[in-house]
């Protein structure tokens, strides 16, 4: 069967432009920090592993007093974070070499427990940042792999900021399982930002992984992760912390208009019909040819 080359063109440049919109809706890797290495004390802004971008952590280097119940254990704390391999519990094929947020005793600190996190935190000022440019890029998404040892802090907020400045809470807290990954078959927390376009192109993003109080007692206070919501154990103020590896920022790129799904469809559908009515008339034509053979 001769395809006529009008018909020829046609099915082509359909074919070529749904590739060409298929690779423009990809997610793309922006910037991510995976960690492939377990590095040593002082490791607090690892640069990351692919793209550009700048790490932090949030709170640890304090002033705060830590306690064990009524005794006081020491004052003030020194960011001192590290990569450590880290096994799952539940899921124990499950290992990673994650960043671990803390602080310790260090200089002027007094005492033998002060780990950074405390009591005494603000709400939504200890944890992580991840500051990253998506200029070209568009329906952004964020993943983050998230362990807690028992006595770490419960509840994550999770936050982003459009001008590096404003911190705005997206999606319920992340309830932290007890000495373990946030889950069993794939500790992946994923973030949807395809619908807040102010995250587009923009030279400013960031997100932040903070410590939040447990909602669940409305007594601002920070649960361990070993509570429930039925009995709260309150963190113990001088020991525990979080990890994270894999924070992936991904999008689909920006430089080209990129068709909506629905026309991408009626493209779709026209091919489809354009060879469906060739098909159809060689079928028509078919019994004539025969009949003057």
């Amino acid at each position: 069967m001769i395809i006529p080359r009008a018909l020829r063109f046609t099915c082509v440049a359909s074919i070529a432009v749904l590739a060409v919109v298929s690779s423009l809706r990809a997610q793309t890797i922006i910037t991510q920090w995976n960690f492939p290495t377990t590095a040593g004390a002082g490791d607090n802004s690892p640069a990351p592993t692919f793209g550009a971008g700048t790490a932090t952590m949030l709170g640890m280097t304090n002033s705060y007093t830590y306690t064990n119940g009524a005794t006081t254990l020491g004052t003030g704390a020194t960011a001192s974070g590290d990569v450590v391999s880290t096994a799952g519990v539940a899921n124990v094929s499950e290992v990673e070499d994650l960043w671990r947020v803390r602080g310790v005793k260090a200089g002027s600190n007094t005492g033998t427990a002060n780990n950074g996190w405390n009591l005494s935190a603000p709400e939504y000022t200890q944890g992580a940042e991840f500051d990253v440019s998506t200029v070209g890029f568009q329906n952004l998404s964020v993943s983050f792999d998230f362990y807690s040892t028992t006595q770490g802090v419960r509840d994550l907020q999770e936050q982003y900021s459009l001008n590096g400045s404003t911190w705005i809470n997206i999606n319920a807290p992340v309830v932290a399982v007890s000495n373990d990954y946030f889950a069993t078959t794939s500790p992946t927390n994923s973030i949807n930002f395809s619908s807040i376009t102010g995250a587009n192109n923009d030279p400013n993003f960031g997100i932040r992984l903070v410590s939040a109080f447990d909602p669940a007692f409305g007594n601002n206070t920070y649960s361990a992760a070993s509570s429930n919501n039925t009995t709260q154990t309150v963190y113990n103020n001088n020991s525990g912390n979080w990890r994270f590896g894999n924070i992936t920022i991904t999008g689909t790129t920006a430089s080209v208009a990129v068709p909506e799904p629905g026309t991408t469809g009626m493209l779709t559908g026209t091919l489809a019909l354009l060879v469906g009515l060739y098909a159809a008339r060689k079928r028509k034509a078919a019994p004539a040819l025969a009949a003057g053979s």
